[in-house]
């Protein structure tokens, strides 16, 4: 049985491992400083910056897999706190992919056959037309999309050292479970109250003229699925829908499936600041659909299953 190794334990990778468990897979998940409430604990690690600790960590599960989901997402986040930016999302992966290129000159990790590092959209930058994966004129609008272009480069400085590497740019994943900072889970979760009658029927928003590529995890992880099998060291592949849509659209939608009437308030202090906000970030799959995979779910059905998990989270009266 292929083993999976998942260094972080945030909203994709908990899906994702949610997934291989119900499929009987092997897994084990690395936490950075407690475990995750949401994930066995028995499944659980401690991670570690001392290169020995993870070189004996990493050989101790000997994976065929090694999914690196950690990070700071939240771009405002990014902004704020740019250390921890750096050091979890350029640092710390680097560290791993070190360590398992020193296993391997020691002949360790045999079994090893794919290492995907999670990138973003925004290392794209905006522009009106799609991003292809072999785009060459990429150009990052946020320090989030910079620290995530980093990574690239190092999943690539590695892949040509041998590593199997693959690099993921993400676009935007939802699904039930999502940190409710993000504009999907924020939604949801205010409508939820709404019709509970914990909140008064407003729903606060921010920029609605944004356009953005959303993804359902399942079939994210579907497409992570096909990669670890396929794709080869060194590619990069695009993780979105290939349908952009304005923020404004998903509102509309997510009133259609309210069981009670709302009004829309905007909050300029939602408003992201310029130097992190791209108006539009829009993909192409290219090589997911060159391979047979395409999104299995419309929008539509993904919001209302997220609503209704939302729903079922918080109490309905």
């Amino acid at each position: 049985m292929k083993k999976y190794l998942f260094f972080g334990t945030g909203f994709i990778a908990t899906a994702y491992v949610r997934f291989l468990l119900e499929q009987g897979g092997e897994v084990a998940a690395v936490f950075h400083s407690a475990p995750s409430d949401d994930l066995p604990k028995e499944i659980q690690r401690k991670g570690s910056t001392n290169a020995r600790t993870l070189e004996r960590l990493i050989r101790k599960e000997n994976p065929s897999y090694i999914i690196l989901t950690q990070g700071l997402s939240f771009i405002p986040d990014n902004e704020k706190e740019l250390r921890r930016s750096i050091e979890s999302n350029v640092t710390a992966p680097i560290g791993i992919l070190e360590a398992v290129y020193q296993l391997r000159k020691k002949g360790d990790l045999s079994h090893l056959e794919k290492i995907l590092t999670f990138g973003s959209a925004a290392e794209y930058g905006e522009r009106a037309k799609p991003w292809h994966e072999n785009a060459t004129d990429t150009h990052p609008s946020s320090l989030y999309g910079l620290v995530k272009h980093w990574l690239f480069e190092a999943s690539r400085f590695y892949a040509d050292l041998g590593l199997p590497t693959v690099h993921l740019r993400h676009f935007n994943t939802v699904g039930p479970g999502q940190n409710p900072r993000f504009v999907v889970a924020s939604f949801a979760r205010q409508i939820a109250a709404i019709e509970r009658g914990a909140q008064k029927p407003f729903l606060t928003v921010g920029d609605l003229s944004q356009k953005r590529d959303f993804i359902d995890v399942r079939d994210a992880i579907a497409a992570y699925e096909l990669i670890l099998r396929a794709a080869p060291a060194g590619a990069i592949v695009n993780i979105c829908s290939g349908r952009t849509y304005p923020i404004r659209k998903v509102v509309d939608l997510l009133r259609s499936l309210s069981e009670k009437k709302f009004k829309v308030a905007v909050d300029r202090g939602l408003f992201a600041d310029k130097r992190t906000r791209d108006k539009t970030l829009s993909g192409r799959p290219d090589w997911l659909i060159r391979h047979g995979w395409k999104p299995a779910r419309a929008i539509r059905e993904t919001l209302a299953w997220i609503l209704d998990e939302t729903r079922k989270e918080h109490g309905k009266k």
